[in-house]
């Protein structure tokens, strides 16, 4: 027996060898040379894969080249179990199982041999819907018809051959044909025999009921819209011509109907015929069609064409999966096809939900949901949203399968304890992988303390929970967290925990305790006396205090900061700076003659910040004042530097500053924030001959990130090399030694030279990408990201990539898996890369396949990691990086925002006041708020005159 199974080997492997060069590979891998490779090299080759396979299993490609070799090889043996390995990660495609069973069809020769090929026909038509496959099915079976019950068994395939793709409009009638051919090869045996006039009765029934199937077949297919259909009706003809018989005239009507079926089809299937492949908008209007005419049947096959070509696509897979569980409803074909969705597309957590719900809808087992949930924690889940969302539908599972008043006491038990497993090892999971910021609304925890109130009646536990696993790991921080245990608190608990909370809210909400002591005063006024009321006032009042002390302190840090950040400002060269007259001897009580001093010092000191404020206030707020919402802005007089009161004493004079003259965005004294402050408020305006700025600045482009030494030529030159034409003049904002700063202007004498000007941002210039950005005016222009924030499901980002790397190597390595529309190298200012990249594809189906193939690939000597592309929210102008809280709420809250110049830098502070006459400076203004001139007291002034 031994040395029969060697010779059996030895003959499979001889048919391998033989088939080699015929037998084409199903990849385009590095290792399809058609080059003659020696034995050592291939055996190097195949131990090579075989350890990546063994690392990364998940890498689809390994799989494709390591059978490929293995086939090469003839070793039969590695070669079968290569193919199950990957089999069981991955849906395999058409040409790779039909190589497979190909080689296997040719070594079933024993019963048990055919029997196991049946086997793996039966696996490979489950993974997508193909014709090929049936019809490679259908041909072995037919080669079995001499064994008994052969003929039932070929009618059986061909059969489930129709049901799988019978409905296939351009290449279901193969499948239909080919049974036709058969039925009718047995119909001309059965005439051979019933002619003659020696035939038996019994063979002429035989014919007759053979006839009668050919003619069914003839009539079911006539039913059906599909290709060549008149073909089809002209064979009916003549069969039945042949025969004897007229023509059916049902299957006539039946023919036309189809027939106009067929035509109202054609321009969709035209169009999955003439555009580029995945064609996935073609079959999402296809489908749109189908299920508008209501033939499930018809549905659910162009759904299984679809999926064949869009195998990755997890919104089109649960675009079917949605529509059986609505519309077909039978157990086994929607788990089946929930199955086969979760092995092509296990990122799509929606998918694995879904599968756990029409499990349980279906009454499966619970090892069966068991193993479903294992599955989906273990099959890559990038985010902890997505672990929350299929623990809470697992939970969800668990508590519904408790019956509170059917069950015996001992098994409600069992099952409230796996309820409460799963929260703790839910909770303990997320925490362990994500981190505090794995569940920000603590959606476990609250389930968790609800289960225990609710069902269970365990409030002191609900409590716990509440106060251990929310309130003190990071929670016990936010207003919102405590209204929300106030509420549970008012639904399970009592008054008396209720006004706990809200006090305990009150001490230790740092965000917006307001709302905490609103609700408090609420919960007194319907539930508590006068004396609770008294009670929690007053130390709402004092932790308020405290509150507000806090802000005052966080607010003054804040203006010390930004004070820092700003220039002191230098007197111009003659100028003489004002100084508040001394008073002689100690602070006593002043006479009435400095009381009237005093009080007109004050009115001229209020009259002066109220002017300087209206030249500071933008251009809304001025017009505010100008309606009268704010002071006159009328210039100061050449006299107010110096005044002499009533009573004769000399009052300094308070120098506002005058208005700047403004400036195109496009001067070359003129930058993007940095030293802006050298140009002084007080510098006399320079007249110009009047231009039309708008229009200047829509023809020029802002350049930045330029080398120190580049000058206007080389900026020039990197203009002209992109053929942009129009080019006017080219600005650099120098400074000492004639150096430029690396910024400056680009104009053009038409609109649309600067708009292509855009096209060549970061383009190298001197080693550094240059940046071209639009030209804006003075006033409008802010710091500008240029990308995307958002999830953005068709580009990906590539981290960890070799510093060597360049674009075209990227593209070379994303662009087999669909066509790339971007790909951008990631660098620092400086022009030297960061080891990252995006890639963006024309179709989310081409990223998620690129991210399947090329996650984990090795370039070099670095493994790179390959993610959708979805950053970090951006930070606003004036967030504090201590908090998470908005400036608008800190505004609320009193708290100042700082208000932040060109470039994220601090604006001046610089006060064109004498120091001893100078106010404390207020918090920034919120938008829309008038500037309000800061008022000091009389006795601010007597103390500050009698120093």
């Amino acid at each position: 027996m031994a040395e029969a199974a060697n010779d059996s080997d030895s003959g499979d492997e001889k048919m391998l060898d033989d088939e080699e060069d015929s037998s084409a590979s199903s990849s385009s891998s590095e290792f399809g040379s058609s080059e003659e490779v020696n034995d050592e090299q291939l055996a190097a080759s195949i131990a090579e894969l075989e350890e990546k396979v063994q690392t990364t299993p998940f890498q689809y490609d390994f799989h494709v080249n390591l059978i490929g070799l293995l086939r090469k090889a003839a070793d039969l043996t590695k070669l079968r179990e290569a193919r199950d390995r990957m089999r069981q990660l991955f849906p395999l495609s058409q040409e790779l199982w039909i190589d497979w069973l190909q080689d296997e069809v040719k070594m079933a020769h024993s019963v048990s041999e055919k029997e196991e090929t049946i086997k793996l026909f039966e696996m490979a038509v489950q993974d997508y819907l193909s014709v090929a496959v049936w019809l490679e099915y259908v041909q072995f079976a037919i080669g079995l018809m001499g064994e008994e019950g052969g003929i039932e068994r070929v009618r059986s395939v061909f059969e489930k051959a129709l049901t799988s793709c019978g409905l296939h409009v351009t290449q279901g009638v193969s499948i239909w044909e080919a049974y036709r051919e058969f039925e009718m090869a047995i119909y001309m045996g059965l005439m051979a025999q019933a002619i003659g006039a020696d035939a038996a009765v019994q063979d002429r029934d035989s014919a007759n009921r053979q006839k009668e199937k050919v003619k069914s077949l003839f009539k079911r297919q006539l039913r059906v819209p599909l290709y060549d259909m008149n073909g089809t009706f002209e064979e009916y003809k003549e069969f039945v011509a042949e025969c004897n018989e007229p023509v059916d005239k049902n299957i006539e009507h039946q023919y036309k109907k189809a027939f106009d079926q067929l035509n109202q089809r054609k321009d969709f299937e035209a169009a999955l015929m003439t555009s580029d492949p995945p064609h996935l908008e073609e079959y999402r209007s296809y489908l749109a069609f189908e299920k508008k005419h209501g033939d499930p049947a018809r549905v659910q096959c162009l759904f299984e064409r679809a999926i064949q070509e869009n195998c990755l696509a997890g919104d089109l897979w649960l675009q079917y999966l949605e529509y059986l569980d609505s519309d077909l409803k039978i157990a086994n074909i929607v788990l089946a096809v929930y199955e086969r969705a979760v092995r092509n597309c296990p990122w799509t957590v929606a998918i694995w939900q879904r599968y756990m719900v029409a499990l349980e809808r279906t009454e499966a087992e619970d090892g069966k949901v068991q193993d479903v949930f294992n599955r989906a924690l273990n099959s890559g889940l990038t985010q902890a949203a997505d672990y929350v969302a299929t623990w809470l539908i697992y939970i969800d599972y668990l508590r519904r399968r408790i019956s509170w008043d059917g069950e015996d006491e001992a098994d409600r038990r069992l099952r409230t304890d796996a309820v409460r497993n799963a929260f703790a090892k839910a909770h303990e999971q997320l925490t362990e992988f994500f981190g505090d910021k794995a569940d920000p609304s603590a959606q476990v925890v609250k389930y968790w303390a609800f289960f225990e109130a609710f069902y269970c009646k365990r409030m002191d536990e609900a409590r716990k929970l509440w106060n251990e696993k929310i309130m003190q790991l990071g929670h016990g921080r936010e207003a919102s967290f405590w209204l929300e245990f106030y509420q549970f608190e008012r639904v399970f608990g009592d008054e008396n925990h209720c006004r706990k909370v809200l006090l305990k809210g009150v001490h230790t909400a740092s965000d917006f305790p307001e709302m905490i002591v609103e609700e408090l005063k609420n919960f007194e006024r319907y539930y508590g006396t006068l004396e609770s009321y008294d009670s929690s006032m007053e130390k709402c009042e004092a932790q308020m205090e405290r509150v507000r002390e806090r802000r005052e302190k966080a607010a003054g840090k804040e203006l010390q900061a930004a004070k820092k950040q700003g220039k002191p400002a230098a007197a111009k060269p003659g100028q003489q700076k004002p100084v508040a007259p001394k008073q002689k001897g100690a602070a006593a009580a002043p006479s009435a003659q400095n009381q009237k001093r005093l009080t007109a010092v004050l009115q001229q000191h209020t009259q002066s910040v109220e002017k300087a404020n209206q030249r500071k206030a933008p251009a809304g707020r001025m017009e505010e004042q100008e309606n009268g919402s704010g002071a006159s802005a009328a210039a100061p007089g050449p006299d107010e530097a110096s005044m002499v009161d009533s009573e004769g004493f000399k009052v300094p004079g308070f120098c506002a500053p005058k208005k700047a003259p403004k400036r195109a965005a496009n001067d070359t004294e003129q930058d993007d924030g940095e030293g802006a402050d050298k140009r002084r408020a007080w510098e006399p305006e320079v007249k110009k001959p009047r231009v039309d700025e708008a229009v200047r600045n829509q023809q020029t482009v802002f350049v930045s990130n330029l080398a120190f030494s580049t000058d206007e030529e080389q900026v020039k030159a990197a203009f002209h090399r992109a053929s942009i034409s129009g080019l006017v003049e080219v600005r650099l904002v120098g400074k000492r030694g004639n150096r430029s700063r690396g910024y400056g202007y680009v104009e053009f004498d038409n609109e649309a030279s600067a708009m292509q000007a855009l096209s060549i941002d970061r383009t190298m210039v001197e080693g550094r990408p240059m940046f071209v950005s639009v030209c804006r005016p003075d006033g409008e222009r802010e710091k500008v990201f240029h990308f995307s924030t958002e999830l953005e499901k068709s580009k990906l980002f590539i981290s960890n990539l070799p510093f060597t790397i360049t674009k075209e190597a990227l593209n070379t390595i994303f662009e087999p898996y669909g066509p790339l529309k971007d790909v951008r190298m990631v660098t620092y200012r400086n022009g030297k890369p960061k080891g990252l990249a995006y890639v963006e594809y024309a179709t989310e189906e081409a990223a998620q396949q690129a991210i399947l193939k090329c996650n984990g690939l090795l370039i070099g000597d670095r493994e790179i990691a390959v993610a959708i592309s979805n950053p970090p929210k951006r930070k606003e102008p004036g967030f504090r990086k201590d908090d998470d809280e908005t400036p608008e709420m800190r505004m609320y809250l009193g708290a100042s925002v700082e208000e932040l110049g060109p470039r994220g830098r601090g604006r001046s502070q610089v006060q064109l006041l004498p120091r001893s006459l100078s106010v404390k400076a207020t918090p920034a203004l919120a938008a829309g708020q008038t500037a309000q001139p800061a008022k000091m007291s009389n006795d601010d002034f007597r103390k500050m005159l009698l120093k």
